[in-house]
């Protein structure tokens, strides 16, 4: 482990993080440290990420390196958020044509039901008006 002997606030410092999260991570064991001189030391691992968002400049790729890649990212990013801007706006025309259509349906349905009811209403005006005695007897009363 390629490791420095830093205080605490240098460690954080260097990790990107508070004096109060290095301190948790010692008693956690996550750091080892020792005292000296009165004052707490921390062994910190310089070659591993300890998932902060710092770059020591002497660790990073050459800035130019950097910003070429970040802008290959940012390229990267747009092309997602364009394509899944296009995914939204076909999903959006696809709910509107069936929003569409249902609506059609919807009102060929409702004409129909009226078209039946009317069809029933006119059937009962014309059905024989006898009662039920005379309809038994099947005779006809005028």
């Amino acid at each position: 482990m390629a490791g420095r002997w830093l205080t605490i606030k240098e460690a954080s410092q260097v990790l990107g993080t508070s004096e109060r999260t290095i301190r948790r991570h010692i008693k956690e064991g996550q750091f080892k440290s020792k005292l000296k001189n009165h004052r707490r030391l921390v062994l910190v691992d310089m070659t591993m990420d300890h998932g902060q968002d710092h770059v020591s400049v002497e660790e990073s790729q050459p800035e130019s390196g950097l910003v070429e890649q970040l802008r290959s990212e940012n390229q990267y990013l747009r092309s997602q958020v364009e394509t899944l801007q296009r995914q939204v706006e076909a999903s959006q025309k696809e709910i509107s044509e069936s929003r569409e259509r249902s609506d059609t349906l919807i009102l060929n349905l409702q004409r129909q039901l009226e078209q039946s009811e009317r069809m029933l209403e006119s059937a009962e005006m014309k059905r024989d008006r006898r009662g039920w005695w005379s309809r038994l007897w099947k005779r006809k009363v005028e």
